[in-house]
């Protein structure tokens, strides 16, 4: 990059990571680049561009400056906004639903797949002690389900 990028680096302070990356990913869009293309010219790495769009990251300023170049934008393009303090993200489903859901549709899923199982082989369970050692096999994978579902 050249002497005069290093000058005009501009004054992120005042943005937050959802606006500059709402700024780059609606540019990027703009200009049909890829976040591969648009980190090539600007001399970064993929991953950073996702994490830049993604609003993982504040990007220092020299990146940004890399960014705003490539896509000839400045960060004057877009307004300062600052989300209300009281404002909530809204989520459609709480963890506590899905692992309900979980713990009650796998030995669902479980039961249709070991009777799938049974039902296909001739010779399976030989005796009642096979048999007895399968439904014992799938209990412990449900209880192992369902440690992972619910551990905290």
């Amino acid at each position: 990059m050249s002497s005069s990028v290093a000058q005009k680096q501009p004054d992120i302070s005042s943005y937050s990571k959802q606006d500059i990356a709402a700024l780059i990913k609606h540019a990027r869009l703009n200009r049909r680049f890829t976040q591969k293309e648009l980190a090539d010219l600007a001399g970064i790495t993929v991953r950073a561009v996702q994490r830049i769009e993604n609003a993982l990251v504040m990007p220092r300023a020299y990146t940004l400056n890399a960014l705003l170049e490539q896509l000839n934008i400045s960060l004057t393009d877009v307004p300062k906004q600052t989300p209300p303090l009281d404002e909530k993200p809204t989520v459609s489903k709480s963890p506590k639903t899905t692992q309900w859901i979980l713990t009650f549709g796998s030995p669902i899923l479980l039961f249709i797949g070991s009777y799938a199982f049974i039902l296909q082989s001739p010779t399976f369970p030989e005796n009642a002690f096979e048999l007895c050692v399968f439904i014992f096999c799938m209990g412990l994978f449900y209880l192992l389900l369902l440690l992972k579902i619910w551990k905290k």
